[in-house]
């Protein structure tokens, strides 16, 4: 990797994410798995997608599934490779340069048992203003899976 993805992938969470609303965005496909009292979010991440996370609102695991990546937590950057499992503290927030395609999956808990993946999402994340900005400026344009996050 450059010094110079090394600098972005390490820098401000959120100047990084400010810089990555000018690039073309990266579809990538989310797919919901249920269990009592447990809900995962399984994400596809294509190789060289570099990608910015919500905050959580609370403390959960992520799950590498396959692929690798670096990661920036809080600023330390880690090389991670499937099978790798990771405890995120609520509130961190994570870059990712991804090495191979990755599935990578977090993990919420769901005492009421909800399915509705829109619901969830407002119950378990934190997005930035600078990214509910961005969606609003952007809905006509979104893919599928964002605009439907946004219009259910």
């Amino acid at each position: 990797m450059s010094e110079a993805l090394k600098t972005i992938v390490c820098g401000d969470v959120s100047e990084v994410e400010k810089r990555l609303m000018g690039c073309p965005q990266v579809d990538i496909p989310i797919e919901h798995h249920f269990a009592p009292g447990i809900y995962a979010r399984e994400a596809f991440i294509p190789a060289g997608a570099l990608v910015v996370g919500h905050a959580h609102k609370e403390e959960g695991l992520n799950i590498v599934l396959s692929g690798s990546a670096l990661v920036s937590i809080n600023g330390k950057l880690t090389e991670v490779s499937a099978p790798f499992i990771l405890k995120s503290p609520a509130g961190s927030r994570k870059i990712a340069y991804v090495l191979t395609d990755m599935r990578w999956v977090n993990i919420h808990p769901n005492a009421t048992n909800e399915t509705d993946p829109a619901a969830l999402e407002a119950a378990h994340i934190e997005k930035s203003p600078a990214f509910l900005d961005y969606e609003l400026a952007n809905l006509a344009q979104l893919t599928p899976n964002h605009a439907q996050a946004l219009t259910s």
